[in-house]
């Protein structure tokens, strides 16, 4: 079952975030900490049904890179068991730690993370 299927909450351990806001296609000068590329340093899904039945699939040998635009447009590439998964869509910040990845492609999709962030 891939990253993206429902029935699986994404848990982001690392907080990715980018620019947004209601220009959307400007840059957001308050969330400019957030522009740039990102590399995830945990990546947990965790069933909605049990939250004991989780895995990282970065500690599984995967890796998950973002790369957020001034715009607030975010790319994500997700590879898992050599697979890679692209996926495209609108970054902002809710509250102080809080990311919204509010995905277009390929599928519209909210997922909403809280958590330490740290750039690479």
């Amino acid at each position: 079952m891939g990253p993206r299927h429902t029935g699986w909450v994404v848990t982001a351990l690392l907080l990715l975030a980018g620019c947004g806001g209601s220009d959307s296609a400007g840059p957001n000068d308050l969330l400019s900490e957030f522009i740039g590329d990102w590399e995830a340093t945990a990546l947990v899904l965790t069933s909605p049904v049990t939250a004991s039945a989780s895995a990282d699939l970065i500690a599984l040998g995967s890796t998950f890179n973002l790369n957020g635009q001034p715009s607030g447009i975010y790319t994500a590439v997700l590879v898992f068991q050599g697979l890679a998964s692209t996926e495209i869509g609108t970054l902002s910040l809710s509250g102080g730690n809080t990311a919204v990845l509010d995905r277009t492609f390929p599928t519209a999709s909210k997922e909403i993370s809280t958590g330490p962030r740290t750039k690479h």
